[in-house]
């Protein structure tokens, strides 16, 4: 038996720290004993029942934790190993860590630097991990003190209520085949997509259950060795030039929208994207988009757009339609 911070729909709400069996700990491949936690904002929404946060229940709190490995039957932990977790769907979908004991999967956690204790980690908690994710991004990309002032924003109430599968990112692997080869890929032909993947995990979202979405290299034409987790959320969003042409993959939609812009917009928004962010030259993008972009879109893009249920014109400028738009998403909310 161990402590936890238990929260019940019975269904009436309640929330308390009572004693747990072991036993009733969820699937996981470690066992950590947690020595310390902390309170989160999206804990506090959990604890006091004032947000769609808690998505399983009954549910034990706790975003994050420190502690030591007590069991484990993955290769990267041992008994003893200091641990650190954050996220993963963690006191919202599977059981957190404002407990005595958490069974996590080992994929989800971080090595304790030699530098901290379990206690200086959760000083420093979720909150200051994110801000230094914030420091290190402005670190990528060249800001240093001397660039002026740094525009801050702030966000509240849906936040993590959006899980975005980008259909850019499965692109298929093609790291076995020579640069020039891959250099010839059009991705604006559904070959160009690992359909198989996508579906895979959109379906695990929809099962409440965090994914490794890939990352692909657009200046190497394949995939990137790192992944990026999504975690899911009540709202699933599947975007991409071609996430209307699949009939599998549309079946798995409550919603389709299809966003339709003016072909000078299209090519000048192409065209300031693959400059500015994949490093292209304005003459390879114009080469590409009279050979490929351009057939492909007549050919698969625009006659996917009878599978819509809403057409938004403009581009996506239309403010009543977005409107509408937003209403619906709010119901679900």
């Amino acid at each position: 038996m161990f402590k936890a911070l238990l929260l019940e729909k019975t269904p009436d709400f309640h929330a308390g720290i009572t004693q747990v069996d072991e036993a009733q700990l969820p699937a996981g491949d470690v066992t950590v004993a947690v020595a310390y936690s902390t309170l989160n904002y999206k804990d506090g929404l959990a604890i006091t029942n004032t947000g769609p946060v808690v998505r399983n229940w009954p549910m034990v709190a706790g975003i994050d934790g420190a502690g030591t490995v007590i069991e484990s039957a993955h290769p990267a932990w041992q008994v003893g190993d200091l641990v650190v977790h954050n996220g993963w769907g963690v006191g919202e979908t599977h059981w957190g860590c404002l407990a005595e004991k958490a069974r996590l999967k080992g994929d989800w956690l971080v090595r304790l630097p030699a530098a901290f204790t379990p206690r200086h980690a959760m000083a420093i908690g979720t909150a200051g991990y994110t801000a230094m994710l914030c420091v290190l991004a402005l670190e990528d990309h060249g800001v240093m003190p001397d660039a002026g002032e740094v525009l801050v924003t702030g966000a509240t109430g849906g936040v993590g209520s959006v899980a975005i599968l980008a259909q850019d990112s499965y692109y298929r692997d093609q790291s076995e085949l020579p640069l020039e080869l891959r250099e010839q890929t059009n991705y604006d032909h559904p070959d160009a997509f690992d359909w198989e993947l996508l579906s895979l995990q959109l379906d695990q979202l929809i099962a409440n259950e965090p994914v490794y979405c890939p990352i692909y290299d657009f200046n190497n034409h394949t995939r990137a060795s790192s992944t990026i987790a999504i975690l899911p959320a009540p709202i699933i969003v599947v975007e991409g030039i071609l996430a209307l042409y699949d009939a599998d993959l549309r079946a798995k939609f409550d919603l389709k929208v299809f966003v339709d812009a003016d072909p000078d917009v299209r090519f000048i928004r192409r065209l300031q994207r693959d400059v500015r962010e994949r490093g292209r030259s304005p003459e390879s993008v114009i080469h590409q988009y009279l050979e490929t972009v351009r057939p492909s879109h007549l050919q698969f893009t625009e006659p996917s757009k009878r599978y819509a249920d809403v057409i938004i014109p403009h581009g996506g400028m239309n403010e009543p339609a977005l409107e509408m738009l937003g209403a619906r998403i709010r119901t679900v909310l």
